[in-house]
């Protein structure tokens, strides 16, 4: 029985990064997501990611809807810019935040930390989803980086190395390297 857990809590994860990435590529600036894409996939690919759970403003969940029916299920925006989109990870004990666009990726070592969002809430606001101290400081607790320097694997490698620090698993450029 606890295989066939497993295997259906895969197929949801994949199902959820998917429903993700796909909406928000079909908005986003050409070539923007590619980047993006590779990475979170190749974390996937790794196994890291223990659950997931998508929010939508109302563009995004009725892209979501035409593309994948209404039997998967995902949160929505109060407040927010038109055409944001989260995606929640839990990989090991940590939460990880990746806004479509206007937010940095933040990660929290501890999933239950206070000020850490919760997973599967119906709503949320864009404050739920931020931390307004957290820095690109790998060794703080709290940790957040913006999207520059996809080229040049910048932000792809810190991430990679404080997912690296939290679940003891090696992400290398060469997993997540993608073609322009």
């Amino acid at each position: 029985m606890r295989d066939a857990e497993a295997i259906v809590r895969r197929w949801l994860v994949r199902a959820s990064l998917l429903q993700f990435l796909d909406v928000v590529e079909e908005k986003a600036e050409p070539g923007m997501w590619i980047p993006r894409r590779a990475f979170w996939e190749a974390v996937y690919k790794k196994d890291l990611i223990r659950d997931a759970w998508v929010v939508f403003d109302g563009g995004g969940a009725q892209r979501a809807r035409r593309s994948f029916g209404n039997e998967l299920r995902f949160a929505t925006f109060s407040g927010v810019t038109p055409g944001q989109a989260v995606l929640i990870l839990a990989i090991g004990t940590g939460l990880v935040v990746e806004w479509s666009f206007s937010g940095k990726c933040i990660i929290w070592e501890q999933a239950d930390a206070r000020d850490a969002p919760r997973l599967y809430q119906p709503t949320y606001r864009p404050g739920d989803l931020r931390h307004r101290t957290a820095t690109d400081d790998i060794d703080k607790p709290v940790f957040a980086i913006s999207h520059m320097g996809s080229e040049s694997y910048n932000w792809q490698r810190k991430v990679a190395a404080k997912l690296t620090r939290m679940t003891g698993v090696r992400l290398t450029q060469a997993d997540y390297a993608y073609r322009p």
